[in-house]
């Protein structure tokens, strides 16, 4: 009978692997239980009521591997999790680099603007000394107030009596 028992284990156990033989302890009893009275049929003289296994003895060095195993499991997954916080880390430097440019671009742009603005306010003033040394040349005497009219952009009145020291 022992024969039998045995026999039934293993065909229930090398089903499994390991990990699993050891986690679902009362579902392998279960099972082995079904097995052996399956093939115990054949012997009406043998009724058993009840199969327990008391012992599962594994091969030396089967629980330390499979302690290496679930421990190199929590690494990969601490990995993964450390590479997921990376990615995510480096998603938001990019989205701070992109704003940073963005940001740059806008200011650069403003300050073109800007400096449009300057250079054309800067050509009109050169353009009325010009005006102001062109008038002098020809020795007429310069208005004390002068104004250049609206088609400027920023419109030119000023006292010039002051300019001459008068």
């Amino acid at each position: 009978m022992s024969n039998i028992v045995k026999t039934e284990a293993k065909s229930v156990l090398v089903r499994r692997n390991l990990q699993k033989t050891i986690a679902e302890r009362e579902k392998i009893d279960n099972e082995i239980g079904e097995s052996v009275f399956s093939a115990l049929e054949e012997y009406p003289e043998i009724s058993p009521k009840r199969v327990q296994v008391q012992d599962l003895d594994f091969a030396d060095g089967v629980i330390a591997a499979l302690e290496q195993k679930e421990v190199a499991q929590q690494k990969a997954q601490e990995a993964s999790y450390r590479l997921q916080e990376a990615q995510k880390l480096a998603e938001a430097e990019v989205a701070k680099a992109e704003g940073q440019a963005k940001s740059q671009r806008l200011l650069a742009e403003a300050l073109q603007i800007q400096g449009g603005e300057l250079s054309l306010r800067r050509q009109e003033l050169e353009n009325q000394q010009r005006f102001i040394e062109a008038w002098e040349k020809g020795g007429s005497q310069m208005p004390m107030i002068l104004n250049t009219g609206s088609e400027s952009t920023t419109p030119f009145i000023m006292d010039l009596g002051g300019m001459k020291g008068q």
